[in-house]
């Protein structure tokens, strides 16, 4: 049933890539595999954008949504691998995380303006390697 309603939605030039799909499941890893949109341009313009990231005229709080939106827009892109065995007890997807967590706290610290901040963070430069 699937099937058929598959056939029916798709365009018609298509139908020749899923003729000899037996099931729907077949169909669909066809379709993806032949169509499917790779992230790799998306995330190829993310990075950049990233990394030019300042603060300029924005007020700092505007500054971090504006970073925020583009890891959260990164993060959609790139999964951080976990396992799914449940056998595994190491605590490797936390440290990542605490990495990438850390890696966000040094861009946006050096996205801010020099000229006010950078007398601040050298005040309380003893402080960031701390744990809260």
């Amino acid at each position: 049933m699937i099937c058929s309603w598959t056939v029916n939605v798709i365009d018609p030039y298509l139908h020749a890539n899923v003729a000899y799909a037996d099931t729907a499941k077949a169909m669909w890893e066809n379709l993806s595999k032949r169509y499917a949109i790779d992230d790799t341009p998306k995330v190829h313009k993310l990075r950049p954008d990233l990394a030019s990231c300042k603060q300029e005229s924005l007020e700092v709080t505007n500054f971090y949504s504006k970073l925020t939106g583009l890891w959260s827009d990164l993060d959609n892109y790139t999964k951080i691998p976990h396992y799914t065995c449940g056998k595994c007890k190491c605590t490797i997807g936390e440290q990542i995380m605490k990495m990438v967590d850390k890696g966000k706290t040094h861009q946006f610290l050096m996205g801010l303006n020099d000229e006010l901040f950078q007398p601040r963070i050298a005040k309380f430069s003893h402080v960031l390697p701390c744990d809260p």
